[in-house]
């Protein structure tokens, strides 16, 4: 059986994400820095300036900034739609077809 960390790993890598942080986002006294923060994208490039800034307050834990390049694609769906009147035969005839 597969520990859940692998599970999530085997995830991330099969559906072609790609963490955009690299850099430590969490530093405590004595021990190493590490990479706890995760920020997956679908391609390379939908990030840009991923920043680490100071600790924010008392926490241990670091300020990320980025930006974020996203696209609009304003696509209509053809869906049929139904005409509803006095009398209902078209929308009667449009079931029977489907039947």
């Amino acid at each position: 059986m597969y520990h859940r960390s692998q599970l999530f790993l085997d995830a991330v890598r099969d559906t072609y994400l790609i963490q955009q942080i690299d850099t430590p986002t969490r530093y405590m006294q004595w021990q190493n820095p590490h990479i706890l923060d995760l920020l997956f994208t679908t391609e390379n490039n939908m990030i840009s300036n991923a920043e680490c800034h100071a600790e924010f307050g008392l926490s241990n834990y670091v300020i990320i900034t980025y930006n974020l390049q996203v696209s609009s694609q304003n696509q209509k769906k053809s869906e049929p739609r139904f005409r509803y009147q006095k009398d209902e035969s078209e929308f009667w005839n449009w079931i029977e077809k489907l039947i």
